[in-house]
């Protein structure tokens, strides 16, 4: 079409304002009554033209073959007519009776219907350049499978790329965002460098074979540069219509799924940013890198910022405890990040060496990708149980031969293996633990497997193949495994898992033990049950534990502890079903029963011991998740409440079994930091603290069935939120005994040990007792390699000061290197017994590890103290925002109260303006007159905000035209502004932000020439729509004075 969109919006728009403002005065002017014809014959003139050009189109799609679209078309220009001709018919029943308002609302209902068929109309039509254009980019992208064949015609190819660039040409017209136009020229130039060698490559590979071998090293940036010109048609798009209602058409196109859209365009984005630095810092290019840097930081906020919602809307607490950790890290690594990112490229900048920065870089991609894993666990979670539940209801339908039914079901579920694959990529790409990750992409595979055979499966059932039904049903079983299997392995950490399956194991393990009290009250079969379901946990647990050791090659102490605890469990779970079986077959009665039956509790406890061993082993600090699982157990008290006052029985037995697994964990880890305590009083308190909560435990069901009973009742309510919060206070019991317990205090204790050990060995050594010296010796290298354990887990705590994260981890590293020393004076002194100078080497070298020792114990107290320091700082940090927050909310409440009438939210959207502008110089200047304008258009806003509550009709479209022109004023002098300015990106963003401003002053023109009486009459929807024009006005105008301000500082030289 010759005119464009904004053209043919602003041009009809106009037409039906007046015509409305005509009628509405009718009655009262007779001047407005001869307007009435003469403004429904320019409605109808605009009209027509529109649906002359836009009859092409519609051709042009059914060419296509995609009728549908072509049909939508029609039936907006059908609309259109429709509207036309009922708006001639009212203007002329209105100027026989004026003063009829059944007419006037006709041409009010009609002006609406006519703006919304004409954007509807518009849009499609942009689709259809979109489309045409992708369908060149399709065939390119088609055409390179094919460059093995004899029929492949590379001068044709040149063309087409040629052709490519045409449609990108008229793509980048049609785009109002700078980065998209930025991304389509990127695409554009590419493939113009790529076409010649491409060419010549190819031309040359049919003579000479050894330029064969480089056809694929140019595949790559061609399909690349290929995939950012989609990319950028894609974008181009000024329709709000969701391109995959193309993939039928365009089945060799490869878009994403739909589901993983956000995800995918938010990978994009972030990468975008990082190769503009790089190709920027590379091309010497300032005012590049300054844009890049600033898109990089964008995006990262706004990635912040929707993980951080996202992570509220998230029902799990563990989860969303998780997402937010993630989201307060990325917040408080931001600033810093950014700061050092350019400083170090603009020095890069100087010698155009983008490897100075690769450093920065890759820790903005673990920044990111820390807040994708928290997205895509939680898109992994919803997704296993929309699969479930889909994978539920297959069965039926394929017994009652609904065979529609069956196959959307079955499409469904491989949407959900598609979206599930992504997801677990996402989550283990950039993992470390490549144990994990193999885990996963088995998994991954697993699935794929069996959602192939799903569909032949159901289709084969649905025909009455009875063998089908029965490999369905496997199918279906398999999946629900697999995808919990996937969950578990891309969701938590193996030591983790390892901790999950160990309270099962513990569980167990006091079940048996209560059988094995009264083994004969109960059928044999039960307990043989229990004992049979104990031993394939264990067996899990220990094939895991194995595999895992396995893969920690950096690690080989670790490896070799958690191997020796797994073939520990095994060999003490044999010992438990020998002794259990000896108890089951020999006499119920009489001492031979009494020592089976000791034999066995030994056993169970061995068993239990042993499988706390293996957990701690592998687990750095149970007292992090200890923490986690308290919070987790305060959202299943809120959980359990709710569902015991609505009685919904089903809720409260799950709420139940959920809320005593989560107690039961913090009991089981209790333990496992019990493990770690030397101090007795510590380890006395928090035995009574379990045992205490323990106890406890045993009224949960008791309390919440009471409340279940009567849930109207206040005692009933009072009942259980005291013991709720009893058990809350057992608890923090427990977290409080070991928090001074917690790895800074265990360093502090082992620093002790260290040094009184290292004592010991100097001293048996002078005394020439090296029997007793060689076995102190071990001790001391045994807690100097805990304590460096300890100091990397306390490094890692350090968020607050890595200069002390990495003083802590040195210094601890230095006890090694001077126990070597000490080594080698006793070595010296075992050859020279009566050697005086070594006998003081080793009293010299055993005083200096006693004093380093003690170092590491101080280092670790002062990052404690720090630490704490750090917190109280950020809460107090958190209460002054807060009170800020809320002194500023009262600040408006009392201004909204100040103003006597008016929609509040335009009066403080102006007032933002005003608040820009405030402390700025209004000169003659561009960006003064900028300025001048911008409290102009403020003080226009709160006018309007005012008469929309009680002006007339005639003000409100007033002072629409009023901020509508005064809106027209911004781009000349955004044209002034950028003529003075040196960067042109600058210049581009000022420019579309005052198309946007132009825009939304088009709108709010439509919103209160249409819609003025609903206005005034309050109506929600149109106030809305009101609010936010207005909004979106104001903002946009602040934002262009804001840049004009920033172009000041960048003169032309």
């Amino acid at each position: 079409m010759a005119i464009t969109l904004e053209q043919l919006l602003e041009s009809v728009t106009d037409a039906i304002s007046a015509l409305v403002l005509f009628a509405s005065e009718a009655g009262n002017n007779s001047v407005y009554l001869k307007n009435l014809s003469t403004g429904a014959q320019g409605v109808a003139s605009a009209v027509a033209y529109l649906s002359a050009q836009a009859q092409g189109t519609v051709e042009n799609w059914r060419e296509l073959g995609s009728n549908e679209m072509a049909d939508k078309m029609q039936e907006s220009m059908n609309g259109m007519t429709n509207c036309v001709n009922s708006l001639a018919q009212a203007c002329k029943d209105l100027s026989l009776d004026p003063h009829n308002p059944q007419y006037k609302n006709t041409i009010l209902e009609d002006g609406k219907d006519m703006v919304k068929w004409m954007i509807g109309l518009l849009q499609q039509h942009d689709l259809y350049g979109v489309m045409l254009a992708l369908k060149y980019v399709s065939l390119a992208q088609e055409l390179l499978r094919t460059i093995d064949s004899t029929t492949f015609a590379v001068d044709d190819y040149a063309l087409l790329l040629q052709a490519v660039g045409v449609q990108l040409d008229i793509r980048k017209e049609e785009a109002h965002e700078a980065r998209t136009r930025t991304i389509l020229n990127e695409a554009k130039s590419e493939l113009e460098q790529l076409s010649t060698p491409f060419v010549s490559i190819v031309k040359r590979s049919w003579t000479d074979a050894s330029f064969k071998q480089k056809i694929p090293i140019i595949l790559g940036p061609l399909n690349e540069s290929l995939e950012k010109a989609a990319k950028g048609i894609k974008l181009s798009a000024k329709s709000p219509f969701d391109l995959s209602m193309l993939d039928s058409d365009m089945s060799n196109f490869n878009f994403k799924d739909d589901e993983l859209a956000a995800i995918v365009a938010s990978v994009d984005n972030w990468q975008d940013a990082l190769k503009a630095i790089k190709k920027a810092i590379q091309a010497g290019d300032e005012f590049e890198l300054e844009r890049a840097i600033r898109a990089l930081e964008k995006d990262l906020s706004a990635q912040i910022a929707a993980a951080e919602k996202l992570a509220y809307q998230t029902a799990d607490p563990y989860l969303r405890d998780e997402m937010l950790r993630r989201v307060n890290a990325a917040k408080n690594e931001l600033d810093g990040l950014m700061q050092k990112l350019k400083q170090e490229a603009n020095l890069a900048l100087l010698s155009k060496d983008a490897s100075k920065v690769e450093e920065i870089l890759e820790g903005v991609r673990k920044m990111f990708n820390s807040l994708m894993e928290g997205k895509a666990l939680n898109e992994l979670t919803n997704s296993v149980t929309s699969l479930n539940a889909l994978l539920d209801e297959i069965p039926p339908e394929v017994d009652l031969k609904n065979a529609d039914e069956a196959r959307a079901l079955v499409k469904d579920v491989k949407n959900e293996l598609g979206l599930q694959k992504v997801m677990a990529h996402v989550l283990i790409d950039d993992d470390d633990d490549e144990f994990r990750k193999n885990r996963v992409l088995n998994n991954v595979a697993k699935m794929e497997a069996l959602g192939n055979a799903l569909d032949p499966t159901v289709t084969s059932a649905l025909q009455g193949d009875p063998i089908a039904r029965n490999t369905l049903d496997k199918v279906i079983a398999g999946l629900k495994q697999v995808a919990g299997d996937l969950l578990t392995a891309a969701s938590v950490t193996t030591p983790q898992e390892l901790l999950e399956r160990a309270g099962v194991i513990n569980r167990s393990l006091v079940d048996l033990k209560n059988l094995t009290g009264d083994p004969f009250a109960h059928h044999p079969d039960i307990y043989n049950s229990k004992l049979r379901d104990l031993v394939t946990d264990i067996k899990a647990q220990a094939d895991l534990a194995n595999a895992w050791a396995d893969s920690l090659y950096d690690d080989p102490e670790k490896a070799k502890d958690v191997r020796s605890q797994a073939n520990a469990l095994t060999k003490a779970a044999a010992k438990l079903v020998s002794d259990s079986k000896a108890l089951l077959s020999g006499p119920q009665s009489g001492p031979e029963m009494l020592a089976a039956q000791k034999a066995t509790l030994e056993s169970i406890d061995k068993v239990s011991a042993v499988n706390k061993q293996l957990v701690h082993s592998a687990i750095d600090s149970p007292d992090e998740l200890f923490k986690a699982l308290q919070g987790k157990v305060g959202a299943d008290g809120a959980q359990l409440k709710a569902a015991a006052k609505s009685r919904n029985v089903e809720a409260l037995a799950q709420t139940l079994v959920a809320t005593k697994a989560d107690l039961n964990d913090c009991l089981f880890l209790a333990e496992l930091m019990g493990l770690d305590l030397e101090d007795a009083q510590l380890l006395k308190d928090l035995l009574t603290a379990s045992n205490r909560l323990a106890n406890l435990m045993g009224s949960l069901v008791p309390n919440a069935k009471a409340l279940a009973a009567d849930p109207n009742s206040r005692l009933a309510e009072q009942n259980f939120d005291e013991y709720f919060a009893s058990l809350q206070q057992g608890l923090s019991t427990i977290g409080n005994i070991t928090d001074a317990a917690s790895p800074e205090d265990q360093m502090v204790i082992n620093a002790k040990n260290v040094s009184s050990t290292a004592k010991s060995y100097g001293r048996y050594a002078e005394k020439k007792d090296f029997n007793k010296s060689d076995s102190k010796l071990k001790d001391v290298k045994k807690k100097i390699a805990k304590q460096n354990q300890l100091a990397q887990i306390v490094a890692e705590r350090c968020e607050y000061s890595p200069e002390m994260a990495h003083k802590i981890v040195v210094e601890t590293a230095k006890l090694d290197t001077i126990r070597n020393e000490l080594d080698k004076a006793v070595a010296e002194l075992k050859k020279n017994p009566d050697s005086k100078e070594a006998a003081k080497k080793v009293k010299t070298e055993t005083a200096n590890l006693q004093k380093q020792a003690e170092l590491t114990g101080q280092l670790a107290q002062d990052i404690k103290v720090g630490k704490k320091e750090a917190e109280e700082r950020a809460k107090e940090q958190a209460r002054l925002l807060e009170i800020a927050r809320l002194e500023e909310e009262e600040r408006k409440k009392l201004a909204a109260q100040a103003l006597p009438i008016g929609i509040v939210e335009i009066y403080e959207a102006a007032q933002e303006v005003q608040n820009i502008t405030q402390n700025l110089t209004i000169d003659t200047s561009p960006a003064g007159s900028l300025v001048a304008l911008a409290n102009k258009l403020a003080k226009a806003m709160e006018q309007l905000a005012a008469m929309s509550k009680t002006g007339t009709k005639q003000q409100l479209i007033a002072l629409a035209r009023q901020i509508a022109d005064l809106a027209s004023q911004i781009m000349s002098l955004i044209d002034a502004a950028c003529q003075g300015c040196r960067d042109p990106h600058l210049c581009q963003e000022m420019r579309d932000m005052g198309h946007v401003s132009k825009n939304f002053a088009v709108q709010l023109k439509i919103i209160c020439g249409v819609k003025a009486n609903l206005i005034l009459e309050d109506d929600p929807t149109v106030a809305q729509s009101l609010i936010t024009c207005c909004q979106g006005m104001c903002r946009s105008v602040g934002e262009v004075v804001n840049l004009s301000q920033v172009a000041k500082l960048k003169p032309k030289k």
